[in-house]
């Protein structure tokens, strides 16, 4: 219950100094189960605790509130809504509701999902405080009450905050409130105690004097508790005659358990206090510091510390023996030796004698790590690191030095010792003291002495030495052989057991494998890290718990130990039988418990706790019906099962989409776009025992798309007509537009080309080209007057054939331009040379461009460029493939363009081939995403001019890869 104060700590619990009790010391302990921080505990200072009605267990802490399942912690703060995170009590009532007393003037509680404070919740605003909440709990009507420093409120089942006597009581004089166990409300105030009955606080007695704070104080129907001094309980009883005082230890808060039994949680552990036998029947965690108790719906029995997270409670039958001050220790070999049991250690040689853990007497044993221990006769042999002890009888123990550190070991004839070393199977003489000779070089890791010869395991797989010195690797022949070994055993029967890092276990017996027992054969894990014989059983300690397995079945019938079963660790080290009782020793200490004991099973529940949609929360109760395409569902469940060491899978389908069930570890389901129509999502879970939860069915709307409805299908067809003829005619209106904008486009071209072709073969032309033939017969120079007539004709010839095409190819525009070229050439009396070149990337013959777009810029070089010059003239005409693209470079040695345009000054006639080639491809850029392109540059000291003319792929058709 609460108590009041004026520090935080001190609210709290009220810390004393610790005495003494040896009668409540004892020598080993139960085993238990840890949760602090590194588990997800919210914090290691645990004030309070319960159970829900869901089954979560919920720890208040003085960093937040944790909800915990068995398997996962989910943390609450201030950022949740938690109106601070100092909580120092929970209460769970009847309606599912998790109450959250923080160290504030303030209340809250969690409900389906979220945190509901004093600012979001109609309820808890009608709540007004001023002084801590010190008590809550339910009446008979299952109404919750609540009571400050000197108010009593009563939340009723409509949502009514009343006080629940019109009593006056003084400013922060009630102490503590608690429910009884028949449902009476009961009141201490300062030191009177009140009984609420017929609507009023009742005056029944008084308890004086009080030396301790509201959680010291027990308060029941026939039962009375509290100090009177700091080490001093009294207990008053009228149903039993009872009124005595009772030393104890510092106490943090009082429970009560039945009319006969109350706990204790103190700072030296927690003591069940039998109040009429007046004896301790059960300590538990003896010297921690203790500040509840509680059994949950399993059974299973819980602690919070004030300084080290919760414990859970192992099965009874589980016990523990932990290290010095009770800290964790490992253990890696067990020995019965005498009436003891020798225990190596991380610690050094300990002993268990009559169940206590102690160490090894006579300090004469290293107190370094001991990992292996074995004896014949009366000889005592412990391997540590390098080293190895040797006591016979009550003799000094003998140090002996290994080559290197020692893996295992075995005595031979009381005067040696055979041992897998870290680099060599060797034979030491205890008589000598040194290793005297070397069987096989390598790293070893275990050994079994068998008629057969010496078994040894490697890294690498299992070597069997023979008597002739021989070392054969079974690995070689049978692959499950060939990883590390890591334990030998003989069993009953002669089969050798080999435990492997990763195959698990393989039986060998007359040169094969006859049996292997792996985690798919139902081994909690294929790691082996020890076994055991035990008559037709054998005991496997994995890095996942112990393993029982009856060799009698086929398969094996194997029983699992685990942390959540009550042992120290999962990792278990060794394993030894004595008589009917079995020793683990782990990671973490040693657990024991009675070889017959098997792990009683435990249910497993299941319970939503959110569904978001969109990514925004829903009402888990009424999932509203979800729209088509806007349907992204994300469910968010647990599996509670305590026993189950958070070993919880989860099946689950979807009812109208898919049958078949599904596996998974994950809290957590999304769905997303789910098709229209009406599901069932199926759920439930399932622990390590194999117990099922009930299924959970979510029932999921979709609703169709607004064309799947019945309106949208009756007017489809006449809705699809109208559309389809508005489409056609849309269409139709397009095409006619494209269709004339491409004759428009069409008939500008063709009147371009005209021109262009009119311009080529203007009279100017005509007139130089008759001139020059003039010429020649004035000549008499008949010869060349008819070759230059001849080629005139090819031109004309060409320049028709070329109109009439859209596109010509390469082969044929190098041939169009050298008639020209050579027409021009002959005509000015061979002032002039040229060169026309095409790249041998470019497939001329199939490769196309548009027709005479190049001869009226080859034109322009020789009237404007060369035809002026007193030197020889040149023209370069050079096609080029550039990747796709084709580009065609017209290069002369003339005059420049800026003579020529000195020169054109006084002529009449008017040249416009260039203007209207340019003209031409800007009309034909209108068809093109990548248009052509022209670019014409004067080379240095106006020593010629560059035409580049570039055209794009959709031009051309092919260029040579």
């Amino acid at each position: 219950m609460l108590f009041r104060g004026t520090r935080k700590y001190v609210y709290i619990f009220l810390l004393l100094i610790i005495p003494s009790i040896p009668d409540l010391v004892v020598a080993q302990d139960y085993s238990y189960r840890h949760y602090n921080e590194r588990d997800g505990l919210t914090g290691p200072v645990v004030y309070s605790m319960c159970q829900d009605r869901d089954g979560f267990m919920w720890f208040a802490t003085e960093t937040g509130v944790s909800r915990f399942d068995g398997s996962r912690f989910t943390n609450f703060t201030t950022g949740d809504g938690l109106p601070g995170n100092a909580i120092i009590h929970v209460y769970c009532d009847a309606a599912g509701r998790v109450w959250l007393i923080p160290f504030k003037h303030a209340i809250c509680y969690y409900y389906k999902g979220r945190i509901h404070n004093q600012q979001n919740d109609s309820l808890l605003k009608k709540i007004s405080l001023d002084e801590y909440v010190v008590g809550i709990g339910e009446n008979s009507e299952k109404e919750v009450i609540l009571m400050s420093g000197s108010r009593v409120l009563r939340l009723t089942a409509d949502n009514r905050v009343v006080p629940l006597t019109d009593q006056v009581f003084g400013k922060l004089s009630m102490v503590k409130m608690n429910v009884t166990e028949s449902g009476v409300v009961t009141m201490l105030n300062k030191h009177d105690i009140y009984r609420y009955r017929n609507g009023r606080f009742m005056l029944e007695s008084a308890i004086r004097p009080i030396s301790a704070g509201a959680a010291q104080i027990l308060l029941q129907d026939d039962l009375l508790c509290w100090l009177t001094a700091a080490d001093k309980l009294q207990v008053r009883s009228s149903r039993y005659g009872l009124n005595y005082a009772y030393t104890v230890p510092p106490v943090n808060t009082l429970q009560w358990i039945n009319d006969s039994i109350i706990c204790i949680n103190s700072t030296q552990g927690a003591f069940l206090l039998n109040v009429r036998s007046r004896k301790v029947e059960k300590t538990y965690l003896p010297n921690k510091n203790v500040s509840s108790m509680l059994t949950d719906s399993e059974g299973g029995i819980w602690l919070s510390t004030m300084n080290d997270g919760v414990y859970r409670m192992g099965p009874d039958g589980f016990r523990h023996l932990s290290g010095p001050g009770g800290g964790k220790f490992s253990v890696y070999d067990l020995l019965r030796h005498g009436n003891r049991i020798l225990v190596g250690a991380d610690l050094g040689c300990l002993q268990i004698v009559d169940r206590r853990l102690q160490p090894y007497p006579g300090g004469e044993l290293p107190a370094s790590p001991v990992t292996n221990i074995r004896k014949q006769g009366n000889m005592l042999v412990m391997s540590s690191g390098q080293y190895f002890y040797v006591k016979r009888g009550r003799l000094p123990a003998v140090q002996i030095r290994d080559i290197n550190a020692v893996k295992d070991f075995i005595i031979r004839d009381n005067e040696a010792l055979l041992v897998a070393g870290a680099n060599s199977l060797h034979t030491v003489s205890i008589p000598q003291r040194q290793a005297v000779a070397d069987a096989w070089t390598g790293r070893l890791t275990c050994l079994l002495a068998h008629p057969d010869g010496i078994y040894f395991g490697t890294l690498h797989g299992l070597h069997l030495l023979k008597a002739d010195s021989t070392v054969i690797r079974l690995g070689d022949a049978h692959p499950l052989l060939h990883e590390r070994i890591v334990k030998l055993v003989e069993g009953a029967d002669g089969t050798i057991w080999v435990g492997t890092e990763k195959n698990g276990i393989i039986g060998w017996k007359n040169g094969r494998i006859i049996r292997h027992i792996s985690q798919d054969a139902g081994l909690s894990s294929s790691t082996i890290r020890c076994i055991t014989a035990d008559g037709p059983f054998l005991w496997a300690g994995t890095d996942k718990g112990l393993n029982r397995i009856d060799l009698r079945a086929n398969p094996a019938s194997i029983v699992h130990y685990t942390r959540a079963d009550g042992l120290a660790s999962d990792i278990v080290n060794t394993v030894l039988i004595d008589r009917d009782t079995v020793y683990a020793g782990t990671q973490e200490g040693i657990t024991y418990f009675s070889r017959d004991a098997v792990p009683r099973k435990a249910p497993c529940s299941l319970k939503l706790t959110g569904i978001t949609i969109n990514g925004e929360e829903a009402d888990m109760d009424h999932l509203p019906a979800l729209e088509y395409g806007t349907n992204n569902i994300r469910l968010e469940y647990a599996g509670i099962s305590f026993k189950g060491g958070g070993d919880i899978r989860y099946f689950y389908r979807l009812k109208g989409l898919d049958t078949t069930w599904k596996q998974t570890v994950q809290t957590a389901l999304e769905l997303i776009s789910l098709p229209p129509g009406r599901y069932e999502l199926e759920l439930y879970a399932s622990n390590r025992f194999g117990e099922k939860s009930l299924v959970t069915a979510i029932p999921l709307v979709i609703k169709k798309p607004f064309w799947q409805s019945i309106w949208f299908i009756l007017l489809a067809p006449g809705l699809l007509f109208f559309a389809v003829h508005f489409v056609i005619r849309y269409q139709i209106r397009r095409s006619r537009k494209k269709e004339a904008a491409k004759l428009a486009i069409e008939q500008q071209l063709q009147e371009l080309e005209q021109k262009a072709l009119r311009a080529q073969m203007n009279p100017h032309f005509i007139f130089n080209c008759l001139h020059a033939v003039q010429e020649f017969i004035m000549d008499h120079d008949t010869e060349n007057a008819n070759r230059y007539i001849g080629r005139l004709a090819r031109l004309i010839r060409q320049t028709l054939d070329i109109s009439l095409r859209p596109h010509i190819t390469i082969e044929d525009e190098v041939q169009y331009l050298d008639t020209y070229l050579q027409l021009e050439q002959m005509r000015l009396e061979n002032r002039f040379t040229f060169s026309i070149i095409a790249d041998p990337a470019i497939d001329t013959q199939a490769a196309s461009i548009p027709g005479m777009l190049l001869q009226p810029f080859v034109e322009n070089a020789v009237q404007h460029g060369i035809r002026h010059m007193r030197q020889q003239g040149h023209i370069a005409v050079h096609f080029e493939a550039e990747g796709k693209y084709i580009t065609c470079t017209i290069t002369d040695n003339g005059v420049g363009r800026t003579e020529a345009e000195k020169r054109k000054a006084g002529r009449s006639y008017a040249s416009l081939g260039t203007q209207l080639t340019q003209d031409r491809i800007a009309v034909i850029n209108k068809n093109l995403s990548a248009g052509i392109t022209l670019e014409t540059t004067d080379l240095p000291d106006n020593s010629g001019t560059r035409v580049i003319i570039r055209f794009p792929p959709i031009v051309h058709e092919k260029v040579k890869p």
